[in-house]
């Protein structure tokens, strides 16, 4: 009997913590920002899905397919799940905003390195160019 908590269960409170914390900043916040960010979540969470579905039927291919699953499914469903997750607190939904949260954080992450690993690209081309153009 050592392992259960005699704490009473609050019904409607997430399970995780990512999420417990992200509740108690979105009740602190002026009612100004819970609506530009329901809908920019929501903005974001449709146009991710969309943009998915819109790039694999216009070119179905492995390419399209792997930009769809692997970058824009997984920001899609993590900006529809916090707004879920906001407009109805339970433990189910924080649950999934946890999982799909470090989904999402880890497509910003390759996108980002991809990102300068272009731009250092970019950068050592142009000083080729200069330097045998010299």
């Amino acid at each position: 009997m050592d392992q259960f908590s005699s704490d009473p269960i609050q019904p409607g409170e997430p399970r995780s913590p990512l999420a417990a914390r992200l509740l108690e900043e979105w009740r602190d916040s002026p009612l100004r920002v819970r609506v530009f960010l329901c809908v920019l979540t929501g903005l974001a969470g449709v146009g991710c899905l969309y943009g998915g579905y819109a790039i694999s039927h216009e070119s179905p291919g492995w390419v399209s397919w792997l930009l769809t699953i692997l970058i824009l499914e997984p920001l899609g469903v993590a900006c529809l799940l916090s707004l879920l997750l906001v407009a109805a607190p339970t433990p189910f939904l924080g649950f999934l905003f946890s999982g799909s949260i470090k989904r999402a954080r880890g497509v910003v992450i390759a996108v980002g390195i991809a990102f300068g690993f272009g731009m250092l690209v970019g950068v050592a081309f142009v000083v080729r160019e200069l330097w045998r153009a010299r």
